[in-house]
């Protein structure tokens, strides 16, 4: 009987401890509320971060608009907000889109795999719905377009009819025309280097499976920047396009040298300066990747700046512009962008000398420059071709002192210009002929407005002292807090609609939800609060 009741003890400890391990199955399959801190590799899943490799600096320039800066705060932002575990971030950059499609692939394939098997180990522990992969396209730049930084919209693009037997070296290029339709910033694979265009073909359909394979399996992605010619993504995160670039700089000039308000009597002078990089002296090829950037940044220009150089309240020093001018003007505003010095080539050509060498000073109100590599030439040049004073001194709000006070933690100090008058001086007596003459002299070397994009880390100083009056940065931080809270949402299969800078848009035909936040516009009066308040740079860099 002993032997019997042990037997007897022992099945029901044993059916109580499959009770208990039954009731315990059952707890643990209760979803965790979405504040849960679970500790190890548990609660919020992982994900996989994909960018390229830092872009090329020019010696000492460097944008604030970088992957190497982005990168980091997605991470910061998915830890510290969304409680994500560091182990479960992974951070991928490659130089090519060859490599970066290799390394795609290999992800979501080894993640389906071990979905598939008895794997444990704890980076396989998460179900496809709690993975999302966020992924910013490698794209192809020439040294024109890195000038804006990293942040600029290139579709990913492929020839689809490019094969290992192709020689021809046009009908590539039409193909391309009618199988995709790439952005303004990437022109089709063409035939001139065929092995270049099948290589390109094979990295972008290999990403374009690796990625559908991903969507199929459950996980989330994210595409960040460059849409992918064939696939739709959850969710896009949309930065500048070449147009834009354009717009936010003209509507700068406007507003600053108050167009609006001008006369055709007394017009402003206006230079439009657009780099481009070209590769050998023949231009003829418009569907480059940089004239086609031109020619976009260009368009959105010219909707904004078109009307007053048609009526005559802007005018252009070299004549580049007209009232005859057309979208299809791009043309005579680029400059060959490939040496360092070429903006300061460009400008002196344009204001500094006659055609026989003499210094003649071009009365000057504004330089659109496109970007801070290009502004740092403009304003080289023009103290070398001796404009004075400072973009503080056109229409100015806050005085080189109010600025300096400004960042230092003080009050502004304003003050008023008198307006500009309808029409332009003239010479009312011989008496004041002398005066009158000093007088346009001082008007014609006066400092222009120059705006840039990019926001240079070197080119900060120059909008401390007003040498440059304004460049533009992605709102990189908040896009990094956006990214990191739609991942979270996604992980937990839940809508991301509700954050605010989503909404849905249109890509390749295709309704796609977009983020999107608007640029930066930083100046002399707010690089304080949005450069130095959020951390961008620190007063040393503002050369404080």
């Amino acid at each position: 009987m002993n032997c019997i009741g042990k037997r007897l003890e022992h099945f029901i400890a044993m059916a109580l401890s499959l009770c208990l391990m039954v009731a315990t199955a059952a707890c643990s399959s209760t979803p965790a509320p979405e504040k849960s801190t679970a500790t190890g590799t548990a609660a919020r899943g992982s994900v996989a971060i994909f960018t390229p490799a830092d872009g090329v600096t020019f010696s000492e320039h460097t944008p604030l608009n970088k992957w190497t800066k982005l990168t980091p705060e997605v991470q910061n932002a998915l830890t510290a907000t969304e409680g994500f575990q560091k182990d479960s971030i992974s951070t991928t950059t490659s130089d090519t889109l060859d490599t970066q499609s290799r390394a795609v692939q290999d992800y979501v394939v080894g993640h389906v795999t071990s979905q598939s098997s008895s794997s444990s180990s704890a980076s396989t522990t998460f179900k496809p719905s709690q993975e999302t992969i966020i992924i910013a396209p490698v794209v192809t730049k020439d040294n024109a377009i890195r000038q804006y930084g990293d942040f600029v919209d290139q579709q990913v693009t492929w020839n689809e009819s490019t094969t290992d037997s192709s020689t021809s070296s046009s009908s590539p290029s039409a193909s391309a025309s009618d199988s995709a339709s790439p952005s303004p910033t990437q022109s089709p694979a063409t035939g001139d280097d065929n092995a270049e265009a099948v290589t390109q073909r094979a990295a972008g359909e290999r990403l374009v499976a690796a990625l559908r394979l991903a969507k199929s399996s459950g996980m989330h992605v994210i595409v960040v920047s460059n849409p992918i010619q064939g696939f739709t993504p959850e969710l896009f995160v949309r930065m500048a396009t070449a147009r834009e670039i354009g717009i936010v700089q003209a509507k700068q000039l406007v507003s600053k040298l108050a167009l609006n308000s001008t006369s055709s009597e007394n017009p402003k002078h206006i230079e439009v300066m657009i780099p481009v990089s070209r590769e050998a002296d023949d231009d003829t090829d418009t569907d480059s990747a940089g004239n086609l950037f031109a020619r976009e940044a260009f368009a959105g220009i010219w909707s904004v700046l078109g009307k007053y150089y048609r009526d005559g309240r802007a005018t252009s020093p070299s004549n580049t512009l007209t009232a005859s001018s057309t979208d299809s003007s791009w043309s005579n505003v680029v400059f060959d962008a490939r040496k360092a010095s070429s903006a300061q080539t460009a400008l002196a050509s344009r204001l500094g000398k006659t055609a026989d060498g003499q210094d003649v000073p071009v009365a000057i109100n504004g330089i659109l420059a496109m970007n801070d590599f290009v502004a740092s030439g403009v304003t080289t040049e023009l103290k070398k071709l001796g404009y004075t004073g400072s973009s503080s001194d056109i229409n100015p709000q806050i005085s080189i002192s109010g600025i300096v006070g400004n960042i230092t933690g003080k009050q502004d100090i304003q003050k008023e210009k008198a307006p500009d008058p309808k029409r332009a001086p003239t010479q009312s007596s011989e008496d004041d002929s002398n005066s009158s003459a000093a007088a346009g002299e001082k008007a014609s070397t006066a400092w222009p407005i120059i705006t840039g994009y990019g926001s240079y880390i070197d080119n900060i100083p120059s909008i401390v002292d007003g040498m440059q009056w304004m460049t533009v940065i992605e709102d990189r931080k908040s896009l990094a807090t956006d990214i990191a809270h739609a991942t979270a949402l996604l992980n937990a299969d839940k809508g991301i609609k509700s954050i605010p800078s989503i909404a849905q848009d249109t890509i390749e035909g295709t309704k796609v939800l977009t983020l999107s936040r608007e640029q930066l516009i930083v100046s002399a009066s707010n690089l304080k609060s949005i450069l130095l308040d959020k951390d961008y740079i620190t007063p040393a860099e503002a050369g404080l």
